[in-house]
């Protein structure tokens, strides 16, 4: 069966802030929301684009 839709993408990185900037100044994407996680070492920001609100790219540091 061939994907038909991507709801979003999750990427471990090593330092949430760098790729958050880098995210939003290079590619364009635009900060939605921060969020913690039941394991406390886990921080998490969800990124998309301005016009839709819709979550794109999901990065989780730890």
């Amino acid at each position: 069966m061939p994907v038909r839709r991507i709801e979003h993408i999750g990427l471990m990185v090593a330092n949430l802030e760098t790729s958050i900037s880098f995210y939003e100044e290079v590619v364009g994407l635009q900060l939605i929301k921060r969020m913690g996680h039941p394991n406390p070492d886990l921080k998490l920001a969800f990124l998309g684009v301005e016009e839709s609100k819709e979550t794109i790219l999901e990065l989780i540091e730890g």
